[in-house]
């Protein structure tokens, strides 16, 4: 089989793609080819889809891996902190790793993102609708900031 890039297909080196797991049979060829078009790659995990499904070999292979926080679809859902053990999980097994949480993250449950071990955010609804967007910013920046000096200080 060969799987081609489509005409129309970005090559901007600083674009990532993720792809969702449970994998298919291509993630190791998938995750190849976004590397070869100087992609960051990262993996997806569903709130369902438990942290086990990320193998050594997969974390070794992508650049990040993501945690939904809400089920795929839509915006403006409530966060899930359920979710957080796996973010834990997976920070501690993969601590050198970009672990990103995404679905309702707001100011107020960044600080339980990122002393789970999330360093990388995603905060559409929060930001879009807030009244001082730069202000929520400054305050997902600054707790992500402050869990990863305190974990580098725990490692230290």
């Amino acid at each position: 089989m060969t799987l081609q890039q489509p005409a129309d297909h970005p090559t901007h080196s600083t674009m990532k793609q993720q792809v969702h797991l449970p994998p298919s049979v291509y993630i190791a060829l998938i995750i190849e080819m976004i590397h070869e078009h100087n992609m960051r790659a990262g993996i997806a995990i569903s709130p369902d889809t438990p942290s086990t499904v990320i193998t050594d070999e997969i974390a070794n292979a992508v650049d990040m891996i993501l945690v939904m926080t809400v089920n795929p679809g839509r915006g403006g859902q409530k966060f899930m902190e359920r979710c957080m053990p796996k973010v834990s999980e997976l920070r501690a097994r993969f601590p050198d790793k970009d672990i990103q949480v995404d679905g309702g993250v707001s100011t107020s449950n960044i600080e339980t993102c990122a002393h789970a071990g999330s360093n990388v955010i995603v905060a559409g609804t929060s930001i879009f609708m807030a009244q001082d967007p730069s202000q929520v910013i400054t305050t997902l920046r600054a707790a992500v900031d402050s869990a990863l000096a305190a974990r580098k200080t725990a490692s230290s």
